[in-house]
């Protein structure tokens, strides 16, 4: 004995496939959404609005005289997940203490924000710059000197 519930099942798949049905409902999904506006950005001519809180690019800060906030205290390093952040400290002849040598190495970096939590001195942010990619490995090992490139400078607190 046959299935009555076989029989419906390729009864509707004969009309299903007669009249169309699967490709009427797409041009019907397509009307639908061709007159709305469009979203789409032309992407190097527009930037995308990011949210306020965006995580980007790491810049080092500078206080008011020009002088670097950083003083090597290691916490950024110590706080960071992916152990990203090199740091080796060194004493100017005022006996203030610098990071000698800052690296951040990008590739590992997964952009957490903890290192910008943890520093005591706010030496460290986090900009919105996002266009991060590169030919060159190399050239994601971001030293002081690019760090601290174009940084805006703050106040230094009193001793």
């Amino acid at each position: 004995m046959s299935d009555p519930r076989k029989k419906r099942s390729g009864l509707s798949r004969l009309l299903r496939t007669i009249f169309f049905v699967d490709i009427l409902k797409g041009m019907a999904l397509t009307l639908k959404y061709f007159f709305k506006p469009k979203i789409t950005l032309q992407y190097p001519e527009e930037k995308r609005q990011l949210p306020e809180r965006y995580r980007g690019l790491h810049r080092l800060q500078r206080w008011a005289d020009g002088s670097e906030r950083c003083v090597a205290c290691g916490l950024c390093a110590a706080v960071c997940p992916s152990e990203c952040i090199y740091i080796e400290p060194g004493e100017n002849e005022n006996g203030e203490r610098y990071a000698q040598v800052y690296e951040i190495e990008l590739l590992r970096c997964v952009f957490c924000g903890f290192c910008v939590e943890a520093c005591p001195y706010d030496a460290i942010v986090m900009t919105d710059e996002y266009e991060l990619s590169d030919y060159e490995k190399e050239r994601l090992l971001y030293t002081k000197e690019r760090l601290l490139a174009e940084t805006g400078f703050g106040e230094k607190p009193s001793v």
